[in-house]
């Protein structure tokens, strides 16, 4: 059993493993050719500005020039815990942390 003034020992926590979880980061960049009517070109950049801040631009995957992921990490294991009286899951344990069961959803 986990004392609230020791450090918590990670064998008295139920885990959420997230083993086929992975945190990734997926780049994407490409161009995107409008016509546009403005009275000069820096009127175009704020016209252009604009569209893009009220989303009325949206490129299509045709847009898309180039791809990358830029890296595929695996989502850390999840401790369930009580911390200050709240029910969580927490990648590292803190002095105090209760450990606790799922709930009927899982968590």
């Amino acid at each position: 059993m986990t004392d609230i003034n020791t450090a918590p020992d990670p064998a008295d926590f139920s885990v959420n493993a997230r083993e086929s979880e992975f945190n990734v980061s997926v780049r994407f960049a490409g161009s995107l050719r409008l016509t546009v009517e403005a009275s000069s070109a820096s009127a175009v950049e704020a016209e252009v500005q604009r569209m893009i801040d009220s989303n009325e631009i949206e490129p299509m995957p045709e847009d898309l020039d180039q791809i990358d992921v830029e890296y595929a990490r695996p989502c850390p294991a999840m401790y369930r815990v009580e911390r200050d009286g709240r029910p969580m899951q927490v990648s590292v344990l803190r002095q105090g942390d209760i450990p606790r069961e799922p709930d009927e959803r899982g968590f």
